[in-house]
């Protein structure tokens, strides 16, 4: 945006970034499209971006960005472009993604509401002639019913004697109203919750177990329970059993340290010794840190070496940090070796965070981390006026916001 507003902000870097959805991880950061917007905006690209965007709408060959791309066009649609609007309305009903069937939707919903959710209505019933409910069906009646309004929801379903709004509407009331079981959101039973130590030795035996359960166990477990846990561990040979039990410390230190678990670290099973660094990562020992500092003179390159460094840490690491970092090339290995670093410094208030949290801002690819050593700078009045001047235009609200309080 600094750029924009100094009008030497190229069209190709900011085009691509309308086109391909750049976001690290989707999941966790949010949409782009309003940000997008102010930065064509700002830059008097509206026009300019329009047939290229339009092409890409009508085409979506990268279909990972097709959601971003509907938002895009829902901002041309609200501005009067029937093109985009025509655009949205051909995505909805020929559904050209199959992965993604709702995609469309929401944008239509917003731009005409109660004809929006006749119109959606009437493509799925069309689509339930051929099909059973899904589960995204069940989303869309959500959506609109929160939209309009549960009692106008079912009114505009009534509204008139179109079959395809009969069946979408029979089968929704059929299954809100029939039990739970027929619902295609229903999950079954609840596997059974672990309570005693035995329940959880057993299900670490189990190849079907579901590895989520251990870790919210090890946290309300005694002490002695886990010893016992720590002893089944020391006698597991399946690589299944042992990353069970280990999860049980993924969120809970061992009650002990024993120098086995250093061992685990080179086990042939990438995901015993994912788990077991996950299980160092939460214990304060001596030979962890021996341990921590042996990594660093090899090198930091991932977040196994970094996290031995957080519940560890001795005044001055900062820089044994800063000297053995290696960038990895790859996005996900480079998030998740910042991403532990930024632990490092919000788990030990006395470190100084005005190089490191620097480096992991400037080269972090996820911007909820790029927030959080914002934060680690804002907190000890270490951040540069640089960084100051552009996260009030960042992409995250978040940092928006916390700039702007801070100001």
């Amino acid at each position: 945006m600094l750029w924009a507003k100094a009008g030497v902000l190229n069209d190709e870097p900011l085009l691509n970034a309308c086109l391909h959805d750049e976001r690290h991880d989707r999941e966790c950061e949010g949409p782009r499209a309003k940000w997008l917007w102010e930065l064509i905006d700002a830059t008097g690209a509206k026009f300019r971006f329009r047939a290229a965007l339009l092409n890409e709408l009508r085409q979506l060959p990268d279909e990972s960005s097709a959601f971003q791309l509907c938002d895009l066009a829902l901002l041309y649609a609200v501005e009067g472009d029937r093109d985009f609007r025509g655009g949205l309305y051909e995505i909805v009903e020929q559904m050209p993604v199959p992965s993604s069937p709702q995609l469309g939707e929401s944008e239509i919903l917003q731009l005409d509401g109660e004809s929006g959710v006749e119109f959606i209505a009437a493509v799925r019933g069309r689509r339930l002639h051929q099909r059973e409910w899904q589960l995204e069906d069940g989303f869309f009646a959500s959506e609109a019913a929160d939209l309009i309004g549960e009692e106008r929801f079912l009114q505009v379903l009534m509204s008139t004697g179109d079959q395809d709004l009969k069946r979408f509407r029979d089968t929704w009331q059929a299954i809100i109203e029939g039990p739970p079981s027929q619902n295609p959101a229903y999950e079954g039973p609840r596997e059974t919750k672990l309570s005693h130590v035995s329940d959880v030795l057993a299900a670490a035996r189990s190849e079907a177990a579901n590895f989520s359960r251990f870790r919210g166990w090890g946290t309300r477990a005694s002490d002695e329970e886990l010893r016992q846990v720590l002893n089944a561990l020391w006698a597991a040979h399946q690589s299944s059993e042992i990353i069970s039990l280990l999860k049980v410390f993924s969120n809970r230190a061992m009650p002990e340290f024993d120098e086995r678990i250093l061992e685990l670290t080179r086990h042939p099973d990438r995901w015993v010794r994912h788990w077991t660094f996950n299980a160092l990562r939460m214990i304060s020992h001596p030979r962890i840190r021996e341990a921590a500092l042996e990594q660093a003179s090899l090198g930091i390159r991932d977040r196994y070496a970094a996290c031995l460094f957080i519940r560890n840490y001795e005044p001055g690491d900062e820089e044994i940090i800063l000297r053995s970092m290696e960038m990895p090339e790859d996005g996900n290995q480079l998030h998740w070796l910042l991403s532990e670093l930024i632990d490092v410094l919000k788990l030990n208030p006395e470190a100084d965070p005005s190089r490191l949290a620097i480096v992991i801002y400037s080269r972090t690819p996820c911007e909820n981390c790029r927030l959080e050593a914002l934060r680690l700078l804002l907190q000890k009045n270490a951040v540069p006026d640089w960084m100051a001047q552009e996260s009030r235009f960042d992409s995250n609200p978040d940092c928006r916001a916390l700039l702007s309080q801070g100001s």
